[in-house]
């Protein structure tokens, strides 16, 4: 049968407290990804897809997988640049926001080496978007309208200097800045106050730097944020607009020396509101004679911290099903007696659902995200001792219970579920006091 767990104190003894979870400290928060489940790819827009686009021009695109704890997007040769559209992953928020990354630029061959062709970069994106569903029938030029940040290698030769790339394009008319910095990795932080869109950088342990400033009231409430990557300039500008935008540039399309050679890595996507102090609420940040880079930095350069933080066992599941292989925990550890258990998605082929083993110690606390599932067999008993401070049990997935889940101390502990669990006939939830 299918049971909501807020049911379940209608059939045990002690008081339970069944509440509904709350993420982070923002709404924006939501949008969090550490890029350590290749599931969370579904979480992304595409926009290939989303424009109608008959043309994929990366050529590989996952989540730790290529590289683990990373997105990792590989382009064909492509553009942005005016009307040329490239590659672009994102989602969409609403008002002000801070959108942070740390970016590593490689060649195609994942290697920490300047690319080998020219404008071959990867960064983040602002972008106004657009309405179009059927991009080859309904796109028109001259309506790009976006700012990003980019690092890797723009006008510098062969053995040159790394380099950053910042373009703020407006009705499709493009203004970049090219820079030499020292390093093929850099946390990037673009922020919307208002009317003002902020470019912020840190390489390394250095100090934030307020890279550049825009003044952007033609952006509506709603953009998008997300990751772009770039590559082979040299060829892209034989081709028009429409044959970069509506073709894979690559030997299947014309006899040329093609030479995308970029790889781009991006460490998470970390959304926060953008507040600053309620005097400073109405001025103009653009104005660095209203505001200083020093006032910007007090309020926006500050250290990237993951929203959620987990102590405790998490599976990844990327090799089996099997709970006793350390390769399916992060950091290799199988859980311990008294350990916190964290599920994470598998509703991608890539990650294998759990079943829990026979003779499995008690835990401390379990949770399972939304797209995990959890099997208890038959035979097989969960325990799940609350008495540590903290401890909970959330259900935000699929919990299958053939055999016993067994909570204990579980008086006025938290037992939350955004889904329903699933007992057989042969199951039991067993919850004392």
């Amino acid at each position: 049968m299918r049971i909501d767990i807020s049911t379940l104190k209608n059939h045990v003894l002690c008081t339970v407290m069944i509440l509904m979870y709350h993420y982070g400290s923002s709404q924006k928060s939501l949008l969090n990804d550490e890029f350590d489940n290749p599931c969370s790819l579904s979480d992304w827009n595409n926009i290939v897809d989303v424009e109608g686009w008959n043309a994929e021009q990366l050529q590989e695109l996952n989540i730790s997988d290529s590289i683990y704890g990373s997105m990792m997007m590989r382009p064909w040769t492509s553009a942005w640049f005016e009307d040329y559209r490239g590659t672009l992953i994102f989602k969409e928020t609403t008002g002000d926001f801070v959108f942070t990354s740390e970016v590593t630029a490689l060649n195609g061959m994942n290697d920490a080496t300047l690319p080998g062709s020219g404008f071959s970069l990867a960064g983040l994106m602002i972008r106004v978007p657009k309405t179009i569903t059927d991009a080859p029938a309904e796109w028109v030029g001259g309506d790009e309208n976006y700012v990003f940040l980019s690092i890797g290698r723009a006008n510098s030769g062969n053995g040159g200097s790394w380099q950053f790339e910042v373009k703020n394009t407006i009705d499709s008319d493009s203004d970049l800045f090219i820079q030499d910095i020292p390093s093929n990795v850099a946390t990037i932080r673009m922020v919307r106050k208002d009317n003002a869109l902020l470019v912020l950088y840190q390489i390394g342990n250095n100090p934030w730097v307020v890279h550049r400033r825009y003044d952007r009231p033609d952006l509506p409430d709603r953009v998008q944020l997300g990751f772009v990557t770039y590559t082979d300039w040299p060829n892209v500008n034989v081709y028009s607009y429409e044959n970069h935008n509506n073709n894979v540039l690559n030997s299947d399309y014309d006899n040329r020396n093609w030479g995308p050679d970029l790889t781009g890595a991006f460490n998470y996507a970390r959304f926060d509101t953008a507040q600053v102090p309620a005097p400073m609420n109405n001025l103009d940040l653009t104005d660095n004679g209203l505001v200083s880079d020093s006032d910007l930095l007090n309020w926006f350069g500050y250290a990237s911290t993951p929203a959620f933080s987990f102590d405790g066992s998490e599976w990844i599941g990327m090799v089996d099903s099997d709970w006793n292989n350390p390769g399916n925990w992060k950091d290799g550890e199988i859980p311990m007696p008294g350990d916190s258990v964290w599920i994470r998605n598998s509703s991608c082929a890539q990650v294998h659902p759990p079943s829990v083993p026979i003779g499995l110690p008690t835990i401390s606390s379990l949770r399972i995200s939304s797209g995990a599932e959890l099997s208890v067999p038959v035979g097989v008993t969960l325990s799940v001792d609350l008495t540590t401070p903290g401890s909970s049990i959330i259900n935000e997935g699929n919990f299958h219970v053939e055999g016993i889940l067994h909570v204990q101390n579980a008086d006025q502990k938290e037992i939350i579920n955004r889904q329903q669990i699933t007992i057989s006939d042969t199951g039991q939830v067993i919850i004392d006091p």
